[in-house]
C-alpha cells in the first residue's frame, strides 16, 4: 500500500494528520496584508462581543487576548441558563466556564469566531429586550 496514494490518505487517515502542518506552511507563505485583514476582523469581532457582553449585563476586561472574551455572570445569575437561552431559543453557543475548572464558576466564555452577524444580531435583540 502507498501510503502517499489518495487511496491511501483515505483509508489511513493520513491526510488529516499532514494536512494541518502543510496548511501552516502554506500560512507562512501568505503577505502580510492577510494577516493584518485577520487580524482586523477579530478585533471588530472583539468589540462586538464587549457590546454583547454589555446587553447581556455581564462583566469583563478589555486587557484579555487571545480567541475569546471572558466574562463574569452577575451574583444569582447562572452560566447554565444563559448559555441554554442562548442556544436554544437563539442559536448562538458560548460556553459554561465551570467545564474549564472551579475558577471559571460564574463566568463564560464567548468566541470571536462566531460570524460578526451572529453577534449584532444578539446584542441588537439584547438592547431592545433592556429597553421593553
Amino acid at each position: 500500500m502507498d501510503f502517499g496514494s489518495t487511496e491511501g490518505e483515505i483509508k489511513y487517515g493520513f491526510r488529516n494528520v499532514f494536512g494541518h502542518p502543510k496548511g501552516a506552511v502554506a500560512a507562512l507563505n501568505l503577505p502580510k496584508s492577510w494577516f493584518d485583514e485577520l487580524n482586523q476582523q477579530y478585533e471588530n469581532r472583539r468589540k462586538l462581543v464587549w457590546q454583547l457582553a454589555d446587553s447581556l449585563e455581564l462583566s469583563y476586561t478589555k486587557e484579555q487576548s487571545g480567541l475569546f472574551v471572558w466574562c463574569k455572570l452577575p451574583e444569582g445569575k447562572s452560566a447554565d441558563e444563559l448559555v441554554n437561552f442562548l442556544l436554544y431559543e437563539k442559536n448562538i453557543f458560548i460556553t459554561p466556564g465551570h467545564i474549564f475548572g472551579s475558577k471559571g464558576v460564574q463566568h463564560v466564555r464567548i468566541s470571536l469566531c462566531m460570524p460578526e452577524f451572529k453577534i449584532l444580531k444578539l446584542s441588537n435583540e439584547s438592547n431592545r429586550s433592556n429597553h421593553e
